[in-house]
């Protein structure tokens, strides 16, 4: 017999739900709760967006102090070279390639520059950086001690390393491990490239170099260890370092149209037959009337077309430059007997020396002449003679190099003829 459910009764009153009573009951103390609950959330949600704020603040002010925020908000050299490859018919394949090879050139120049970079850094900022107890102040620390090594200042470097041991002895910089952050270099041995290409295992079709082993340590440890290396160099081949005196006794002194003097003193000791040869070519007045046909120095607003980064000097010894008219300038021959052997005087081609140009094989062409105004030692030394030291006049030089060009596609590339004209009046040797 089946179950029905019985009519109700016409006027009988159904019974409330327990859920809609409980809610009619409290529904003042639910929303309140509810508002609680959701103020709440809110309010964590807005204390953490405002740590995070002051967190981008803080690394934004870091990342302004260290400079390390220009690369990021910089194009990088290749853009302009770039924009004149991506022609609105460019295919799209075109477009991909060239954009992946200047993504990769721009990685490869963050790196290139970070010297540059930390350099020139604020320090005053980074210093006031490095007194906090926050997470930027021991990579302040880092970044002054490296910003030390760049200038030269090594027991600076060592005070702001011994700092950051102090006050950080827990920080990954300082923490020795037996495998830290840290270069290693290709294995070195006594085969050519060739034998060690044949030898090489492959792996995954690429070749499987072997490196130096690790040096156990911290980065700090590695630090120090370098700046111990690079002063016990320094000790050893003081000549690289610190320009020597010259010791002739004899001063040759360039004067220029408007008066100014350039005197030299040669290495006469150092590199005996070229300093013979520039006295008797001064005493000859060779370059008498003669002007100053290039300067060379970093130029352009993009370094990827100047071809003379970190460069800085002044050529003279053209004699068709005794012509007023430029245009009439040419390199023409060395005289007989100008050109001679090359000699090794060990001095470096430090700013304020006296350098020849080299000639063809071991030759010097000791009738041109360089006036160095920037240290051009990784560029020129082992391949020009420095003949001798700019005893005054430095000033006179730096002048002529950051004089403007004559045309605007030498300020692009970093050398060519001078705008102005800077003459040799005479020359007198003293």
């Amino acid at each position: 017999m089946s179950q029905t459910v019985p009519p109700r009764m016409q006027g009988q009153i159904e019974a409330p739900n327990p859920l809609e009573l409980y809610w009619e009951k409290n529904k003042r103390w639910l929303i309140a709760g509810l508002v609680v609950v959701l103020a709440a959330l809110g309010g964590r949600a807005l204390l953490t967006k405002m740590e995070q704020w002051k967190r981008d603040e803080q690394w934004a002010t870091f990342a302004a102090a260290s400079g390390l925020d220009r690369d990021y908000t910089e194009r990088a050299a290749m853009w302009s070279f770039v924009e004149m490859q991506l022609r609105p018919d460019t295919d799209p394949r075109t477009r991909q390639m060239i954009g992946y090879q200047y993504g990769q050139l721009a990685r490869f120049e963050l790196l290139q520059d970070l010297g540059d970079v930390v350099k020139a850094a604020n320090a005053a900022e980074l210093q006031q950086l490095s007194q906090g107890s926050d997470a930027r102040a021991p990579l302040a620390c880092w970044l002054l001690a490296v910003r030390a090594i760049s200038e030269e200042r090594f027991a600076d470097a060592v005070k702001e390393l011994d700092r950051l041991e102090k006050d950080f002895p827990d920080h990954l910089l300082c923490r020795g491990t037996e495998f830290p952050v840290q270069f290693r270099a290709e294995k070195d041995d006594d085969k050519d490239q060739k034998e060690r290409e044949a030898e090489q295992p492959k792996r995954n079709g690429k070749d499987k170099t072997e490196y130096e082993p690790p040096v156990a340590g911290s980065p700090v440890s590695h630090l120090r260890a370098a700046i111990e290396a690079e002063l016990a160099f320094r000790a050893e081949h003081a000549a690289l370092y610190q320009l020597p005196e010259a010791t002739s006794p004899e001063t040759i002194v360039f004067v220029l149209g408007d008066g100014r003097e350039i005197a030299v003193k040669l290495y006469a000791d150092r590199a005996p037959t070229h300093a013979a040869k520039l006295l008797e070519l001064a005493r000859e007045g060779w370059w008498k009337g003669q002007r100053v046909h290039e300067i060379r120095r970093s130029a352009g607003d993009d370094p990827f077309l100047s071809q003379s980064a970190g460069e800085g000097e002044f050529r003279l010894g053209w004699k068709s430059t005794e012509d007023a008219d430029p245009s009439k300038w040419t390199a023409g021959k060395i005289a007989e007997g100008d050109e001679i052997g090359w000699e090794d005087s060990g001095v470096s081609n430090f700013p304020g020396v006296l350098a020849v140009e080299a000639g063809i094989g071991d030759k010097s062409q000791v009738e041109r002449l360089v006036f160095t105004s920037a240290d051009v030692a990784g560029r020129w030394d082992g391949s020009r003679v420095v003949v001798g030291r700019i005893v005054s006049g430095l000033d006179v030089v730096e002048s002529i190099v950051d004089s403007p060009f004559a045309d605007e596609e030498s300020q692009q590339r970093g050398f060519g003829r001078p705008q102005d004209e800077f003459l040799i009046k005479d020359v007198r040797v003293e």
